[in-house]
């Protein structure tokens, strides 16, 4: 006898094909969630490494920085110390100018000057005196101009004050230039 198959094996088929579809299609949208999920967790812990990265750079910048202020007040402070030393240096090259000063005028100072008064501003010395002729004032000129120590003389002032009963009655200011000896 001949078999007659009456089953549906057409829709029976169909539903397999659609189980088998159905089950790749949740096989694929696993996979994809667990490759989305595979992705952004290597996203976030590569955003988590550049934040401890980025938290670490801060601190070197802020410790470089406080760095930075203390090199600025150490070459403040430095600076400061080297014109104070400059200045000392200064002080200790000059301070026997004054010596030689009064030792030179004692040697420049010709016979019939009377000095009275004296000051200095800087290297510039100002000298107020009497004199008894005109021609002591200018061997008093030549004598500074071949000094070692005293330089470029400038007669400021010269006046006649005969009505003062001297003998030296002519008044004189004189500036001049005092150098040290090189």
């Amino acid at each position: 006898m001949t078999q007659i198959n009456l089953f549906p094996w057409r829709e029976y088929k169909r539903q397999q094909n659609k189980k088998q579809f159905l089950m790749m299609l949740g096989c694929a949208v696993t996979v994809a969630v667990f490759t989305v999920f595979c992705i952004s967790y290597y996203a976030n812990s590569l955003v988590a490494y550049q934040t401890t990265r980025n938290n670490l750079l801060k601190k070197e910048i802020a410790t470089l920085d406080r760095q930075i202020v203390e090199i600025k007040t150490l070459k403040q402070t430095r600076s400061e110390l080297v014109s104070r030393m400059s200045i000392v240096q200064h002080l200790q090259g000059t301070r026997t100018l004054m010596v030689h000063l009064f030792d030179e005028l004692i040697k420049i100072m010709p016979s019939g000057v009377y000095a009275t008064k004296l000051e200095r501003q800087n290297n510039i010395i100002s000298l107020w005196g009497y004199t008894e002729s005109n021609t002591s004032i200018s061997m008093l000129m030549r004598n500074i101009e071949n000094n070692a120590w005293i330089q470029n003389p400038s007669l400021t002032e010269i006046k006649n004050v005969a009505e003062k009963k001297q003998a030296a009655n002519n008044e004189f200011m004189l500036s001049f230039i005092l150098k040290p000896k090189e």
